[in-house]
């Protein structure tokens, strides 16, 4: 943006967020030049959708689209800032695109080169040079960065496509002098305050905050958990998502009620009116508010209503019947409350209570480190010198600190990153901390390293159980009980009896997971898959998780299994003891083979445990003979299976399993022998009879290199 204000230019600019129905939406509206940036992938880039979830649009789908939106050579440059994004450039081009700026297929780039390179292309742009002069411009000016060590590798990575086109064409050529025309959507009203500092570790929370109130149209949600595990953070964060995507187009109310006694109702609604800009008289303002109120669009965050839980008599019972009122009278108002309990509205209005517990100890170490500014290092946690700053994240996720004090407290691990900031010695700390009672103290989530190089975490043992109903729609909504309703014997017998139970049935690894919905040993499918979502992709280090067929997938075969085993078992939820054995024999391979294929599960070139065979005969039987696509087998977990077109008439599309169970890759042959392979593209490049992988319709070299072609090839192919 600094960059076309210093081009002193007059013309039309929009920002916007990456989704498919907005590109199309400024397609149709039209554009001179479209510019991405965001992650990218060798068969797509990655969108949001509407919750903001994270999904890879196909370099197919975005060609037809671009084809179908744009006017006849309305858009006349498309610049894609995003890594191996060469085919998605090619697709630009193919759909009518004169001019494209891509990075090679192969190649990641950094981010501080890329801003060098666009804020000197877009310069030289503005200023009536052509696109060639532009972007040789810009190569030179990347090559010529003091402070970037790799600026020659980086310059040599964007491309403009296609190579051998005439690029000697001006974009902009007769821009005059003036300001920029800001056509990007203004921001609602809000008084949100700032973001708390290195906010990290929050962001499956803050989408399935977000996806609640998007996607299943709730209406009041409360953060509950202890003071300090970050409620008020997690409800700025998930605020200014939606305030960004214009989802509350009338407003965005903060209202703050730490530490307050006074929960006056008319004070209440005079600050709600003040933060909506609504001009409404004294007399009888909830009435004159709720009116006012009825046809906005807006989210009202109530943060710290601690207070108002502990009291009772009129004046808690009066608040709640406002809060009830307001919602029932403004049918798209939106509530999000912070507390260590459900407020308890009782009829009428539905309360989502969405527990917050600790962080995970991958997150927890890198708050840690961003807190102390970077000041641990390899002598801190007794590693050797010249390590790298993840090496020292690992070394740090073992000390006493972390794993017995912080514990995943973020305010813990903020009063700790204090102290050592002052003394720069970590046993110190710990030792200092382990004698004080430190305010809001936890007994707060330990966390274990697993065999997969995934985290996992134990719940608070202390935390309060809540009385949860399940409605037709699966919502897990607060029943209203007043918090005193469980006296502290019946909480110590409910989790001891727990402890004592899961002990027995569970192992350490099994028990991380399953503490998630302590003191429970029964839980719905609907709770399961949603933390299983959340656990798999924490657990496996990936960016892309199991999709819903997937996950159903997986209760199926929890069921399945148990059957085999003659253990008892519920169509309407998993028990503690079916779990533990699909943990065993079906969970844990899966997620050691998605592990060691993380690179190719990331980029979306296997497909999940929901493909069988007949999905992907369906895929492939009419491609040419070698297409080929993987999947991940769920009758067979911890192995791989490939299908792929063979060469006789009809065509006949054949099926090998690739075992992985044992950290290598072992198929067997026609002539019964078993191959090894040390890496699955070594497999995969070395087998004849597969060419072309699907989706994507691309050649096996192009996707999985050459790494694998220095032996020979075999001669008929994995049977």
């Amino acid at each position: 943006m600094a960059t076309i204000r210093n081009s002193g230019k007059k013309f039309r600019f929009k920002r916007d967020y990456a989704t498919v129905r907005r590109l199309g939406t400024n397609l149709v509206l039209g554009c001179r030049v479209l510019h991405y940036t965001g992650h990218g992938l060798e068969n797509g880039l990655a969108f949001e959708d509407d919750c903001g979830v994270m999904h890879i649009v196909p370099t197919e789908t975005l060609r037809e689209l671009m084809a179908a939106g744009a006017k006849e050579e309305e858009v006349k440059l498309v610049f894609v800032a995003a890594c191996h994004s060469e085919s998605t450039g090619r697709a630009f081009v193919e759909a009518g695109v004169k001019h494209v700026i891509a990075v090679k297929i192969s190649e990641k780039v950094a981010d501080a080169g890329a801003r060098h390179f666009m804020n000197s292309f877009y310069l030289s742009l503005l200023m009536g040079r052509t696109v060639q002069n532009a972007f040789t411009m810009a190569v030179e000016t990347l090559k010529a960065i003091p402070n970037l060590p790799t600026a020659d590798d980086e310059a040599k990575k964007y491309l403009l496509l296609p190579r051998n086109a005439d690029h000697n064409v001006q974009i902009f050529p007769k821009l005059g002098r003036g300001g920029i025309d800001d056509y990007t959507d203004q921001l609602a009203l809000e008084n949100l305050p700032a973001s708390v500092d290195h906010f990290t570790g929050r962001n499956l929370e803050v989408q399935r905050i977000v996806e609640m109130f998007v996607k299943e149209r709730k209406r009041l949600i409360t953060i509950c958990g202890e003071a300090g595990i970050g409620k008020t953070a997690v409800a700025i964060d998930a605020a200014k998502f939606l305030l960004h995507r214009g989802v509350f187009k009338d407003g965005v109310i903060f209202l703050r009620f730490q530490d307050r006694e006074d929960l006056d109702i008319e004070s209440v609604a005079e600050q709600i009116a003040e933060g909506m800009g609504l001009e409404i008289p004294t007399h009888r303002i909830c009435r004159a508010l709720n009116r006012e109120m009825r046809k906005k669009e807006a989210l009202l965050i109530m943060d710290g209503l601690d207070s108002l839980v502990a009291q009772v008599g009129k004046k808690k019972r009066a608040f709640l019947i406002f809060i009830r009122e307001l919602l029932q009278d403004c049918a798209n108002l939106r509530v999000l409350a912070t507390c260590k309990a459900p407020i308890g509205i009782e009829r009428g209005i539905e309360e989502v209570e969405f527990p917050l517990k600790g962080m995970y100890i991958g997150d927890i170490c890198k708050l840690f480190y961003k807190l102390t500014g970077g000041r641990v290092t390899a002598e801190a946690v007794g590693i050797e010198d010249f390590c790298t700053s993840n090496e020292i994240l690992e070394a740090l996720s073992k000390h006493k600190l972390i794993t017995e004090i912080i514990q995943g407290h973020p305010y813990t691990c903020w009063s700790a990153a204090k102290r050592f900031v002052k003394v720069l010695d970590l046993d110190k700390v710990a030792k200092q901390m382990s004698f004080e009672k430190m305010p809001s103290s936890p007994q707060n989530p330990t966390a274990e390293r697993t065999p997969s190089d995934g985290y996992t975490v134990r719940p608070s043992p202390n935390t309060a159980p809540r009385k949860v109903e399940v409605k037709e729609d699966h919502a897990y909504v607060y029943s209203p009980v007043s918090p005193n309703s469980f006296n502290g014997s019946d909480r110590e017998r409910k989790f001891s009896e727990y402890e004592k139970r899961a002990s027995e049935i569970l192992t350490t690894q099994a028990k991380t997971f399953w503490d998630y919905f302590k003191p429970e040993l029964e839980v719905s499918w609907e709770r399961f898959k949603e933390h299983l979502a959340f656990h798999f992709k924490r657990i496996a280090g990936v960016q892309r998780g199991l999709d819903n067929d997937d996950l159903q997938t997986a209760c199926v075969y929890v069921q399945t299994l148990a059957k085999r085993r003659k253990l008892s078992f519920s169509h309407r939820g998993l028990t503690a003891q079916s779990f533990q054995l699909w943990w065993d024999y079906w969970y844990m391979p899966l997620v050691r083979t998605i592990v060691r294929v993380r690179n190719i599960w990331d980029n979306g070139h296997i497909m999940g445990v929901s493909f069988d065979k007949n999905k992907i005969k369906a895929r492939i039987v009419n491609g040419p003979v070698g297409a080929f696509m993987l999947r991940m087998s769920a009758n067979n977990p911890g192995c791989l299976a490939m299908g792929f077109v063979g060469q006789d008439q009809p065509k006949e599309i054949l099926h090998i399993l690739i075992d992985n169970r044992r950290g290598d890759f072992k198929v067997k042959f026609n002539n019964g022998e078993v191959q090894t392979y040390e890496t699955l593209e070594d497999l995969i490049l070395q087998c004849k009879r597969v060419t072309i992988l699907y989706p994507g319709n691309k050649g096996k070299h192009a996707v999985f290199g050459n790494a694998g072609m220095h032996g020979n090839e075999d001669e008929d192919g994995p049977s």
